[in-house]
């Protein structure tokens, strides 16, 4: 028989830090992307998980990386 520890039910089950929190505490400036530093991706990470439909849609849309069938170049 196999024991599956149940996440729910393990009271010492660390959650995730929220996203916001994430964004806000990397530090951004130094990871290298091929476009430059990372100094840009807060705000695109955030536009991408907007709850506007049009918003995550038109920063798929800006993103330099993506071409316009969705995959990187």
């Amino acid at each position: 028989m196999t024991h599956r520890r149940n996440q729910a039910a393990d009271p010492h089950a660390a959650e995730p830090p929220h996203h916001e929190t994430l964004l806000a505490s990397t530090d951004w400036a130094s990871r290298a992307t091929p476009y430059g530093t990372g100094e840009s991706l807060p705000a695109a990470l955030a536009r991408l998980i907007d709850p506007d439909p049009r918003v995550r849609e038109a920063a798929v849309h800006d993103h330099p990386v993506l071409t316009e069938d969705g995959f990187s170049s």
